[in-house]
């Protein structure tokens, strides 16, 4: 009866202990599987949140280069306005007369005749078309106004220092005497830097020739205000 007793007991023990064993197994198994899955949420999650910053950072490239071009844009319509500007007060004081025959009457003065090869040369220039750069040195690469007449004063003969060290209207100003009037082929300095040529047509009307903003253009003289008058050796 006791050893009936204790089988049956041993017989309870052990089914007991397999049944705790299977649970704990099926606890791990689905701890394992609830890991597994919250493991896939977060790779998932991770992998949208990456995607969505790289959209984000595309899409601040791209709006900033949206904003760069803007800007660009907002630069070239401003420079046109400011092209637009002084176009209409060049036209108020364009220069109306004929070149030509004030190249000609040059010409037919023999103390002039170096004077006539600089406006000759001026002129030549103009038809080429040479384009307005600040600080620019070359006809390559364009120049301003002061670098344009120390260009043409060295290519003459009529510039002591070569003109990359006088292509300012002030160190223009500091080499090149005054004088109080001018005469045909001398300098006029203004004071927004402008440097030009003086001349006469053959009505003996007064103009200034040389670089601006919109390239070489002849104007009445009083275009501007003027600083000074600067008197070249011919």
């Amino acid at each position: 009866m006791k050893e009936n007793v204790s089988k049956e007991l041993s017989e309870l023990i052990s089914d007991i202990e397999k049944r705790q064993r299977r649970s704990f197994i099926r606890t791990v198994m689905v701890f394992v599987v609830i890991c597994a899955i919250a493991g896939i949420i977060v790779f998932l999650s991770y992998k949208a949140v990456s995607r969505n910053l790289k959209e984000v950072e595309e899409l601040k490239k791209e709006y900033s280069n949206i904003q760069e071009k803007a800007n660009r844009l907002q630069t070239e319509v401003d420079k046109l306005k400011d092209q637009l500007s002084m176009a209409t007060q060049f036209a108020k004081y364009e220069f109306e007369g004929d070149l030509a025959l004030t190249l000609k009457r040059i010409a037919s003065l023999y103390q002039y005749e170096r004077q006539h090869l600089l406006l000759q040369d001026i002129l030549y220039w103009q038809e080429k078309k040479i384009g307005w750069k600040l600080g620019g040195r070359s006809p390559q690469e364009g120049f301003d106004s002061p670098s344009f007449a120390a260009f043409m004063l060295e290519k003459h003969g009529l510039l002591d220092l070569p003109a990359f060290e006088a292509s300012s209207s002030a160190r223009l100003r500091e080499i090149i005497p005054p004088i109080d009037s001018p005469e045909i082929g001398d300098i006029v300095f203004y004071s927004l830097g402008y440097t030009m040529f003086y001349f006469l047509d053959e009505g003996n009307r007064q103009y200034v020739i040389g670089m601006t903003p919109l390239g070489i253009i002849a104007l009445k003289k009083e275009f501007a205000s003027i600083i000074g008058y600067g008197k070249i050796n011919y």
